[in-house]
């Protein structure tokens, strides 16, 4: 008898989880197939997992965890199809059958919220950030990845800092900057992106796309040669091999070098002899906005050896090299640099933004987990046309010609100047190709 009642309270638990399940199941409008979680492919994180949004019927979670089985990312999306499986989430996204559509949550390594994106029908809508204590950083309303309404930031310790409001990425209307107590310090009213009155009010952060990056304070042979002599005094590297490394150095007001950042192929070795060497020498000039020294991000590629860590003189990224005014490149008089740069329509936001609405990522790049990024070289005319089209430093055939095609759709520029006269002037753009189930919109910088 006892057996038997222990039998029959299994048999009801297990029903009424079937029951559950059935019931749960029912509530929405799909079916979750297969693994409900797997290994991921790409090294963003090492699995994944789906579950069901119990608050929508048509809406799911896809969840990342690392190595360790922390949480990585989870984000909210709307699915269109009867029956979803977690191993074809990337085809879900090319199909367009999975949209994002509501939180993207991205968390430190102590498991609390370093950012979240919300997001309606694929499109930005609010990315809030927040320091590793809880507290909110900054919340920065969009619309389609355009700066659209409310922009704030707060101080560590809750007070406001900054606040404004934008309108297609222009500022419009009153800016205020207050000090740790809640001061006033500045304020500044603004028209579609013109100051107007008052003074000019400008974030106190880190900028990855400042209005003027910041550039070599000389020609890069004098840089290198002090780079040579510092690297000298350090043994660590002596008996380096010749390679290159990419870095990621944060620049301040002044145009030190405060930090430097681990980049692509970059070991602990190389990144703490980078710190030593570079953090002594002030060889930037700060990136500005709206002509005022900020703090700003700067990704470089340095070739590293016996002989130092050096400036490759065929360093790729256009925008980092700083050389003489007025030096052409080659016979046909093609800059690059001049004294008014090229210019994308809408600026670097629109730049961003269209390659984030033009790139596809290619099916084969998909199903094999190929990403990385690409360097697409052109020229800019002296009628603003893109002519000259080739890759400087490429990944793989079908990520290459997609960055092709890309920057074949690009409309006009605003032509270089120099000398009061429109000339030519190669430029590079790096486009990146990533695999994650989403990317902030820092992935474009």
């Amino acid at each position: 008898m006892k057996y038997n009642s222990i039998l029959l309270i299994s048999t009801l638990v297990i029903s009424a989880q079937f029951l559950f399940a059935q019931e749960h199941r029912a509530n929405h409008s799909f079916k979750i197939s297969g693994f409900t979680t797997i290994a991921n492919q790409t090294n963003f994180a090492s699995s994944k997992t789906v579950e069901y949004d119990p608050e929508s019927p048509n809406h799911l979670y896809i969840s990342f965890f690392n190595s360790a089985n922390k949480i990585v990312t989870k984000t909210r999306f709307l699915f269109k199809r009867k029956k979803f499986e977690l191993i074809h989430a990337a085809d879900y996204l090319v199909s367009e059958d999975l949209v994002l559509d509501g939180a993207h949550f991205s968390y430190l390594e102590n498991g609390s919220i370093d950012r979240e994106l919300i997001y309606k029908s694929g499109s930005l809508k609010q990315e809030i950030e927040f320091y590793p204590n809880g507290m909110r950083k900054s919340l920065i309303s969009s619309n389609d990845q355009s700066k659209n309404g409310a922009y704030q930031m707060w101080h560590l310790n809750g007070l406001l800092s900054f606040s404004g409001e934008y309108s297609n990425n222009l500022k419009n209307g009153e800016f205020r900057q207050f000090d740790e107590s809640g001061k006033l310090i500045k304020k500044g009213i603004y028209l579609n992106g013109k100051l107007v009155s008052g003074a000019p009010v400008v974030q106190d952060m880190i900028f990855k796309l400042p209005e003027i990056k910041a550039k070599f304070s000389k020609e890069i042979t004098g840089i290198n040669e002090d780079l040579k002599l510092k690297f000298g005094a350090i043994d660590e590297l002596k008996s380096s091999l010749t390679q290159k490394v990419k870095l990621n150095l944060i620049i301040d007001k002044a145009g030190k070098v405060l930090e430097v950042r681990k980049g692509s192929l970059t070991d602990s070795l190389v990144l703490s002899v980078s710190n030593k060497l570079l953090k002594e020498m002030k060889i930037f000039l700060p990136a500005t906005v709206e002509n005022i020294p900020v703090d700003s991000e700067l990704i470089m590629e340095f070739q590293l050896s016996p002989e130092g860590l050096l400036i490759p003189s065929e360093e790729p990224i256009q925008s980092f090299i700083a050389v003489g005014k007025g030096r052409s490149e080659n016979q046909e008089n093609i800059y690059g640099t001049v004294e008014q740069m090229p210019e994308y329509p809408g600026g670097q936001d629109g730049l961003r933004n269209f390659l984030a609405r033009t790139v596809r990522y290619p099916i084969e790049a998909l199903q094999k987990g190929i990403q990385g990024k690409v360097f697409v070289n052109f020229v800019i005319d002296e009628n603003g046309e893109v002519t000259k089209i080739q890759i400087a430093k490429g990944v793989h055939k079908s990520l290459d010609q997609e960055a092709v095609r890309v920057v074949q759709l690009m409309p006009k520029w605003m032509p270089g100047i120099h000398d009061g006269k429109p000339v030519k002037v190669s430029y590079t753009v790096p486009i990146s190709f990533r695999q994650e189930i989403v990317n902030s919109r820092s992935d474009w910088d």
